[in-house]
Order: C-alpha cells, then structure tokens, then sequence
C-alpha cells in the first residue's frame, strides 16, 4: 500500500501526484501494478493510467469523481493543510 508523498509541494497537480506515484513503482516495486484507488486515490490512479499505461496492469476505482464541487475542494484543501 503506498500513501501520498510526505512533504508534497503547494499547488502540486494530480499529474504530479501520479508523477510521484510512477516513481515510486518504478524504483520499489520494477513491473506493472494493480491499482485501486478510492475517493481522490482513485482520481490520482485514474491519472496514472493515462500519464503511464505501461506502469498498469489493472485498475479499480472505488468512490471517486473526476471533480470535486467548491465545498469538496474547500475540505479538501483545509484537511490538506492540518
């Protein structure tokens, strides 16, 4: 299981977030993953999947939306922050 980066820079995209992600499966793991991604998870594996098809073996998504409405984004960005 992995979990965000720690110590993420402000305003860093779900491309980004998918960047660090490839990275990471790049380096640790070396072949194509199943991923499952739930609420934003599954916008971040979504995102992998297109920016690295070749990372992707298999993908789930579970309770995710494309895009968060402005009261979403407004938790979002107050948990992002505590």
């Amino acid at each position: 299981m992995m979990h965000r980066k720690q110590a993420m820079a402000p305003g860093a995209s779900m491309s980004d977030i998918a960047g660090y992600l490839a990275t990471a499966i790049e380096d640790d793991i070396g072949e194509p993953v199943f991923l499952t991604g739930t609420s934003t998870g599954g916008s971040i594996a979504l995102q992998l999947s297109l920016d690295r098809p070749d990372l992707v073996r298999g993908l789930v998504v579970v309770a995710s939306a494309y895009r968060l409405g402005p009261q979403c984004q407004q938790t979002q960005q107050e948990l992002a922050r505590s």
